[in-house]
């Protein structure tokens, strides 16, 4: 699934009650006590109101338990809904133009979801998260409405992909608990104990832009202890179109550049540092060491040499 551009985070809350939303200030006054959200599993919400607002809005704080999802949703009405990310890290599946799109957010990320009416959307937690919701004008039934399992198409938008979106909600809620992640790696162990190396990158290339392996890699993958799951998370970062890398993702290739028993791994790990501008001296002497010592990486670096010339 493509990953959603994402808007800059207008909400901005404070210890004190203070929230600011784009300049409209003012101070949460809570209308209800937390509360399950129907439809979710590990959800809670309370609602709130900004003390003294002139305009008519209101919101809510959304917390997700680790595993934990929203319903599956259809946004009836929207004029300003937003949800925005707090803390905590996890996934947002959404419809947009008739297509899917999943978005990552991990913790830091200072982006938000503004909906519009006829979306499909859905909250998946990675870890637990917590989320603003804010609506102008305030909340009414009306905006949402749950889309039950059995339910194959949304009359009112029969073109929008609801069972591939399901499919995708469902493929995030295996991923968070590790299932298919273990699965994938799995068969790429198998694939590399045969020496099945064409296979193997053939695999990388399917999962390397998936926000979900992005994930596992950098969390997981750098310091798992198994050899070519180490190699597989190197491997992501080799050939994925991600911008650039977070501060997680250089430490922990930086740690295999500098640390790793595998003297193979250490050279791939250069390899994906020198793709995102690192050329620093341990860099090049590591991809020096692989023209002059392994066979199976000497082509790529003498492209990645050939860039300083």
């Amino acid at each position: 699934m493509t990953d959603n551009p994402m808007f800059n985070k207008i909400i901005a809350r404070g210890d004190n009650g203070d929230l600011d939303i784009g300049g409209m200030k003012g101070k949460v006054e809570y209308t209800s006590d937390w509360q399950p959200v129907d439809g979710g599993k590990g959800v809670t919400c309370r609602t709130w109101r900004i003390k003294d607002a002139d305009a008519d809005v209101d919101g809510a704080d959304i917390k997700i338990d680790k595993g934990g999802y929203t319903p599956i949703q259809l946004v009836n009405a929207a004029n300003v809904v937003v949800d925005a990310p707090e803390f905590g890290k996890g996934y947002c599946v959404m419809t947009k133009d008739e297509k899917i799109h999943t978005s990552y957010f991990d913790g830091s990320t200072k982006k938000q979801m503004v909906w519009e009416k006829g979306m499909v959307i859905a909250w998946v937690a990675a870890e637990s998260m917590g989320l603003t919701e804010f609506e102008s004008p305030a909340f009414s039934d009306a905006m949402f409405s749950n889309i039950p399992d059995e339910q194959k198409t949304i009359k009112e938008y029969p073109r929008l992909p609801l069972e591939k979106f399901r499919t995708e909600v469902n493929r995030l809620k295996k991923l968070v608990n590790k299932e298919e992640i273990n699965l994938t790696l799995s068969k790429f162990l198998d694939l590399a104990v045969k020496n099945l190396w064409s296979e193997c990158d053939a695999m990388v290339l399917k999962v390397c832009d998936d926000p979900a392996y992005i994930y596992w890699a950098t969390i997981d993958g750098f310091v798992d202890e198994r050899l070519d799951a180490r190699d597989l998370a190197i491997s992501i970062f080799e050939q994925t179109k991600q911008a650039e890398l977070g501060e997680k993702q250089r430490e922990g290739l930086k740690q295999i550049l500098a640390g790793d028993e595998n003297l193979h791994l250490r050279r791939k790990a250069a390899f994906a540092l020198f793709k995102y501008g690192d050329h620093s001296r341990e860099v090049i002497e590591r991809i020096k060491d692989a023209v002059a010592n392994d066979e199976g990486l000497k082509g790529t670096a003498d492209k990645f040499l050939s860039q300083l010339k």
